[in-house]
């Protein structure tokens, strides 16, 4: 499936879930006015913390409004997926393709599996809302009570802060200890791929093994991810070649052992955009092999290009918030920074005309 064609269906995902950002980050901003008279007192502080129950609702109504609509897209995402990947010898019909009872229990269990991921997703959103909240007024009460900052300072910088942090979709502790937070779009984006990638991989395997194949091309592109010392995690080693199945022989190593599909470093693991179709030895034209060197330039560009891009949602963020606010000042700051992250990004892109602009 073309890159292109997926980043078309995955965009009303994405919109959903930026706008739904935007939402929690603003209703944390909004508890806050900023002529309150008794701001910092431990009086208004204890009064903010009995407020945090109809915060936590007013969270939980932003999500549910979008729930419906999260599901819907889902489920259309993934049948797409299913049919656009679909072996050319299966009638490109979804009725059809539910008939093989392989790919009935493919498609009903990845949506499952989906929508549990989303409401994990949707949970810590929650969480990392509440402990924005809970942030942003503790740090206000303790730096306007030392009186070292007024109350507006103060809660201009706690708010600028929870801004510049956002809200987090997802946090792991690597084997090292270091925690790690996923913002809630590159939380949805992986996830969401990672999904229907195992969609499209799982609903060609069921086919190919209905109709007898057992050699399989695996796809290629440019900017494929480079692992210098994992066999599995670096998918420019396997990409773009055929594979088989079941077994192995001198020609063709096994699938699984190869790319490590299963594994989630590996083929259809996360983040990963490969897909495989079927292989008949003599009959089908295969791609000239991607350069291994070419991709790896590709693939470092590819992530400083999304270094950009984590930049501009960053600002946008910022800008949101101060918006909410109704810092003028501040919205000024933050849209001179939109501006110049955005006009950064357009130009790498524009240098650089084998990327493309997200």
């Amino acid at each position: 499936m073309e890159d292109a064609i997926f980043e078309a269906l995955l965009e009303p995902i994405l919109e959903l879930y930026s706008q739904i950002k935007i939402e929690l980050l603003c209703n944390v901003a909004e508890r806050f006015d900023t002529y309150d008279t008794v701001g910092g007192t431990l009086e208004w502080y204890m009064k903010m913390l009995q407020e945090t129950g109809a915060f936590k609702n007013d969270n939980a109504r932003i999500i549910q409004e979008y729930a419906g609509l999260t599901a819907k897209e889902m489920k259309h995402l993934l049948q797409e997926v299913a049919l656009m990947t679909s072996m050319k010898e299966v009638e490109a019909d979804y009725n059809a393709l539910m008939n093989s009872a392989a790919n009935r229990h493919t498609l009903e269990s990845i949506e499952r599996n989906l929508l549990d991921d989303i409401n994990v997703i949707n949970t810590k959103a929650l969480e990392s809302t509440e402990k924005a909240y809970m942030s942003t007024l503790t740090k206000a009460y303790i730096k306007t009570s030392s009186g070292a900052f007024s109350y507006q300072e103060s809660i201009k910088s706690a708010l600028v802060e929870m801004a510049n942090s956002g809200i987090a979709g997802a946090t792991y502790q690597r084997n090292s200890g270091q925690i790690v937070r996923y913002n809630l779009e590159a939380t949805i984006r992986r996830d969401v791929l990672t999904r229907v990638n195992q969609t499209a991989v799982e609903v060609q395997f069921n086919n190919m093994h209905e109709l007898g194949c057992n050699l399989v091309y695996v796809s290629q592109h440019m900017g494929a991810r480079v692992h210098p010392t994992n066999k599995i995690a670096n998918h420019a080693g396997w990409q773009g070649k055929v594979y088989m199945l079941d077994g192995s022989s001198d020609k063709y190593q096994n699938l699984v052992e190869a790319t490590g599909y299963g594994d989630i470093r590996g083929l259809a693991g996360v983040n990963c955009r490969h897909h495989i179709s079927s292989y008949v030895e003599g009959v089908t034209k295969l791609p000239t092999h991607i350069d291994e060197e070419e991709n790896e330039r590709i693939y470092k560009l590819s992530q400083e290009q999304r270094k950009l891009e984590r930049d501009i949602r960053k600002a946008k963020k910022r800008l949101a918030v101060a918006k909410q606010m109704g810092d003028k000042d501040l919205q000024k700051q933050y849209r001179a920074q939109l501006d110049d992250k955005t006009e950064k990004l357009n130009d790498f892109v524009i240098k650089h005309k084998e990327l493309k602009r997200d």
